[in-house]
């Protein structure tokens, strides 16, 4: 187990919240940053799509535990906290590289249209 700076780490990681389905969750989060980065290498549309998906399903869970520490446990665990905000980077990053990605994608096919057929002589 890593140290933790404050006791909340403890009473987190022991509390109720810290499995589902008796699967602990820093192994689901290491799951989901795994299948995130394999989506990331991935080229294509669906891939920015289904990378964008499964960040805002991890992001908006983030969002969950967060509330579960501040509200439930009332404690906070520094490394939880950590994850959390960087899937919640993580899914921005991953809804930017979908929507602004796919028009950078058109912008460079189109250019690359126009320079295989060459400059545009004046008649």
């Amino acid at each position: 187990m890593i140290a933790c700076p404050t006791s909340g780490c403890e009473r987190v990681q022991h509390s109720a919240f810290a499995e589902l389905h008796s699967v602990p969750l820093p192994a689901l989060g290491l799951g989901l940053y795994l299948a995130l980065a394999y989506l990331l290498i991935r080229p294509g549309v669906w891939y920015r799509t289904a990378e964008a998906a499964v960040a805002f399903g991890g992001a908006a869970f983030s969002v969950y535990l967060i509330g579960v520490q501040m509200f439930t446990l009332n404690a906070f665990c520094v490394w939880c906290l950590v994850s959390d905000c960087t899937l919640i980077a993580v899914a921005a990053f991953a809804f930017a590289r979908l929507f602004f990605g796919s028009r950078v994608a058109q912008q460079s096919g189109a250019a690359a249209l126009a320079a295989r057929r060459g400059p545009k002589r004046r008649q």
